[in-house]
């Protein structure tokens, strides 16, 4: 009887993981399965033209570590306790893509105090949320709506459908057979080619920022143009 209980709980439990991945695959990889590749960049007048390298002590990179960014979020968590949790959300959605996406793939609202402080990550979902605005991020926006209010505020269009290993991330250039499988092998995305990552229409998903107005009990009154470079 034991067995059969034991084998009918191991059946239960890997039809629940099935049905989560076939409901929300794992969108997102960090960007160290990228920098194997994309680092070690030598012109030919000999400048390092490393991606990885630039990109690491980039703003982006840091985006979740930013230490004005955490202050302003426990301060608008303070002053609006009923609302913390979407706070957390909307503001998580630019400063940590990768995992605020990733929840609410899965049903679920992105949290940024639980992850802080992000030098103590080390769970996967941890390491998304301090990676910041990460390679698999950006190269895995679609042409959809950009450029159109519908994108702004980190409405970009995504593939949340397709499973690991068969995903596209998008750059500028055609991409031979052989560096294809090489990337896939290593990142599990497969490259393809989408000019639209070249377009300023596709940074303005995170930086056209329409924040809402709460008002003393927390409830939504208006909305604020919190940054708007590209309009």
């Amino acid at each position: 009887m034991m067995r059969r209980l034991t084998i009918l709980c191991f059946i239960l439990t890997i039809t629940t993981v099935s049905l989560v991945t076939a409901q929300a695959p794992s969108l997102f990889v960090t960007a160290d399965r990228c920098m194997a590749c994309h680092n070690g960049l030598i012109t030919a007048e000999g400048e390092d033209a490393s991606i990885g390298t630039a990109w690491r002590s980039s703003m982006m990179a840091n985006a979740a570590r930013d230490p004005y960014w955490q202050a302003a979020i426990r301060r608008e968590a303070l002053v609006h306790p009923t609302a913390a949790a979407v706070i957390q959300n909307e503001c998580g959605a630019c400063h940590m893509p990768m995992h605020r996406f990733q929840a609410n793939a899965e049903g679920r609202q992105g949290e940024v105090f639980v992850h802080l402080p992000l030098s103590g990550a080390t769970t996967p979902e941890g390491l998304r949320a301090a990676d910041g605005v990460s390679c698999s991020v950006c190269h895995q926006i679609s042409d959809e709506n950009l450029g159109e209010p519908e994108s702004f505020t980190a409405r970009f269009g995504m593939d949340t459908v397709t499973g690991a290993g068969q995903r596209q991330v998008y750059g500028p250039f055609d991409v031979d057979a052989g560096r294809q499988s090489l990337m896939q092998s290593m990142s599990l995305f497969l490259p393809a080619k989408g000019t639209h990552i070249q377009s300023s229409e596709l940074c303005a998903t995170c930086h056209t920022v329409i924040t809402h107005t709460l008002d003393a009990d927390g409830q939504v009154v208006g909305e604020l143009p919190e940054q708007v470079p590209y309009l």
